[in-house]
């Protein structure tokens, strides 16, 4: 509730990947979804305790999903609180692409191949 909020605000305003953007010292034209999960690491495995350890690291963010916001809106930026088998839970977005307007997106051109090999499939979603 608002008590998770009031510790969580007060953690990402020492963050430190927000401080080296805002500062211009990394990352320029990325940006990043807004952050309202808890902190993802430090945990102790397979609990869903942060750092009790003689170290007892502040909790933080450390695994964080950047993209070039161009185009791009955040349809969900989370977590995985339940990853217990290490000290940091993943993280996950999901972003929608607008390729309407963007230069330099051209169709792929056909060539020959010498060997067979797989290639992932894409789909533009209009």
């Amino acid at each position: 509730g608002t008590e998770a909020r009031r510790l969580r605000s007060s953690l990402l305003r020492h963050d430190q990947l927000l401080r080296t953007i805002s500062e211009g010292r990394a990352f320029a034209d990325f940006a990043e979804g807004e952050i309202q999960f808890p902190p993802t690491f430090k945990f102790d495995k397979g609990t869903l305790d942060y750092d009790t350890s003689h170290k007892q690291r502040i909790p933080a963010w450390t695994d964080r999903i950047l993209f070039r916001p161009n185009g791009v809106q955040v349809h969900e930026y989370s977590s995985v609180q339940d990853a217990t088998h290490s000290d940091h839970r993943p993280v996950y977005a999901t972003l929608g692409l607008s390729l309407v307007g963007r230069e330099g997106i051209t169709e792929p051109t056909k060539r020959r191949r010498r060997r067979k090999e797989s290639r992932p499939e894409v789909q533009v979603l209009q």
